[in-house]
């Protein structure tokens, strides 16, 4: 469960798809699909002009 301040912070809502990625040395990271999506968005434009 995310605690309710962190889901207000972030934007988190019941139903939203997350991510987990998880290292035992650096600990969990949590990222939202929309900003994953965007990211990978991003980033294929930035290869396509190059």
């Amino acid at each position: 469960m995310i605690p309710k301040e962190a889901r207000i912070v972030f934007n988190i809502n019941a139903g939203d798809k997350l991510l987990i990625l998880g290292d035992e040395e650096r600990g969990l990271g949590i990222v939202h699909q929309r900003d994953l999506i965007n990211f990978v968005g991003n980033m294929g434009l930035a290869m396509k002009d190059e």
